[in-house]
C-alpha cells in the first residue's frame, strides 16, 4: 500500500511541477483569420510561441465584439490576471491558463481540477493505512 502512496505522490508532484516550465501558445490578433470564436489552429493569421519564457496563455475577448479575439503569452517577467481588461484601449476580458496550447477555445479549469482530483486520491490512499 505504501508502494502506491509514493507513486501517487509522485504522480501529483509532477502534474503541479510541469506548471513552472514554459509551455507553448496560440498567437493571433484580432481580426486574423482563424483568430476568432471558430478558432482554426491552421489558419492563415495563427502562429505559435517561439520563446522559452512563456509561463501562462492568454486569451483576451472584447465585450463588445465578442469575436474579436487576442491570444497571446505572458513570460516569465509578466503575470496573467483574469478578468476585466483595458491595457490595449478596448473593453475586454482576459483569461489565462497554464498548459500548452490552451488558449486555442474556451479556457477552463482542467489543470486545476487534475491536480485537485490527483491530491485527493493520494491522501486517500495515505490515510487509508
Amino acid at each position: 500500500m505504501h508502494f502506491v502512496s509514493i507513486i501517487l505522490f509522485g504522480l501529483v508532484f509532477f502534474d503541479l511541477q510541469q506548471q513552472t516550465d514554459a509551455i507553448s501558445c496560440y498567437v493571433c490578433g484580432r481580426g486574423a483569420e482563424g483568430c476568432g470564436t471558430s478558432f482554426r489552429s491552421w489558419g492563415s493569421g495563427v502562429a505559435t510561441s517561439a520563446v522559452t519564457n512563456a509561463v501562462a496563455c492568454t486569451k483576451i475577448v472584447s465585450t463588445v465584439n465578442s469575436n474579436s479575439i487576442l491570444r497571446s503569452y505572458v513570460g516569465k517577467t509578466g503575470t496573467c490576471t483574469e478578468g476585466a481588461n483595458n491595457d490595449d484601449g478596448t473593453n475586454s476580458y482576459q483569461y489565462c491558463c497554464t498548459t500548452d496550447y490552451c488558449n486555442k477555445g474556451s479556457i477552463g479549469k482542467g489543470n486545476i481540477l487534475s491536480g485537485m482530483f490527483s491530491i485527493i486520491l493520494a491522501m486517500f490512499f495515505v490515510f487509508m493505512d
